[in-house]
């Protein structure tokens, strides 16, 4: 695989080839010099992003883990399991000439952060699509090894009873979700505000894994905004039992029906604690030029607190809450969609 990195990025990273029975922790402010290893179209671009899928082809796999195995036991007897928190930004970009709106409000199939007790996918035949290239047929995962996935779903199949074709989900070994909702962050007073995840924007997600009171909670937001004091997913789970005591971290993205594009821009993780904080200006372009108010233009932000509307038909109303910042990029860059701040 060729690098051709032209933008800053960092790596750290706190471990051994075999899994270190104590704290891990790693940083990748992008991933120009990330020891991963992969699988199917996974690679790196030359602004230092991992692209899952490339893009190029309707129907595609890829998977990318972090290089070496996790413990997340005190010892290798030990039956309890380390809690862990991990975060990361990611983007999703669609385009496809016959479906002009899919350029940034439609997706094919999703991305998932993923844990495993293994790193290699490919030799068992699994499927893109709706399967996230983890699973088969039989919507289950092979009986040799256990699928931890947080679902980043742009397509909705009856099957699978997914909610909608924009949303969260928490799967264990099956893509029929334990827990499931639209994609979005709940606001300090109780109200919700929906994110599209294909929108060729950043978003961020925090999954955080607490072992003693086995609880999983999965949170949504923006890079540029304070994590959302209330997870969108959270769910009791004991993964003591259900992953040996080595794994491994990192993510899955197929395609089916739509040339897609899965991004992970910055990824954080530790066992134990709380990760490093990402260094957003390593691997977000025009960071810097972000943080300040302006008039709403193409490429910047503005502060604002009422909602944006829509006119001419426009798909749909966001509502961003006091204090958040919203980009304008996507929404300015359509022809179709005229957007102003009431």
């Amino acid at each position: 695989m060729k690098l051709t990195p032209s933008r800053r990025s960092s790596v750290f990273f706190s471990f051994s080839f075999f899994p270190a029975y104590g704290a891990v922790e790693f940083v990748y402010n992008g991933f120009a010099n990330a020891d991963l290893s992969f699988e199917g179209e996974a690679s790196i671009d030359e602004r230092g992003r991992l692209g899952l899928t490339s893009g190029l082809n309707i129907v595609g796999i890829g998977h990318a883990f972090h290089r070496y195995p996790i413990s997340f036991r005190k010892t290798r007897s030990d039956p309890s399991m380390h809690s862990f928190t991990t975060s990361f930004v990611f983007e999703m970009t669609s385009s496809d000439g016959r479906h002009p709106a899919a350029q940034w409000n439609q997706g094919s199939d999703g991305v998932a952060f993923v844990i495993s007790s293994t790193d290699k996918f490919l030799n068992d035949s699994l499927l893109s699509g709706p399967y996230l290239g983890l699973f088969d047929m039989s919507n289950r995962s092979n009986a040799s090894r256990n699928i931890l996935a947080i679902e980043l779903g742009t397509i909705m199949n009856p099957r699978f009873n997914d909610v909608d074709d924009n949303h969260v989900a928490i799967n264990m070994n099956s893509l029929i979700s334990v827990n499931s909702h639209t994609a979005g962050f709940y606001t300090s007073d109780g109200g919700f505000n929906s994110l599209r995840l294909i929108s060729e924007q950043e978003f961020q997600l925090w999954v955080e894994y607490d072992g003693k009171a086995q609880q999983l909670n999965v949170t949504l937001g923006y890079p540029w905004s304070p994590k959302p004091k209330f997870p969108l997913l959270s769910s009791p789970l004991n993964l003591s039992s259900f992953f040996p005591s080595a794994v491994f971290a990192g993510f899955s993205a197929s395609t089916s029906t739509l040339a897609t594009r899965h991004f992970i821009l910055g990824w954080s993780f530790k066992t134990n604690g709380e990760p490093p904080q990402l260094n957003y200006s390593a691997f977000i372009e025009g960071w810097e030029r972000r943080n300040y108010s302006a008039p709403a233009g193409p490429g910047l932000e503005v502060d604002i607190s009422q909602d944006i509307k829509a006119f001419q038909g426009c798909w749909e109303t966001i509502r961003l809450g006091d204090q958040q910042r919203a980009t304008l990029f996507h929404i300015q860059r359509s022809s179709q969609c005229y957007w102003w701040v009431q």
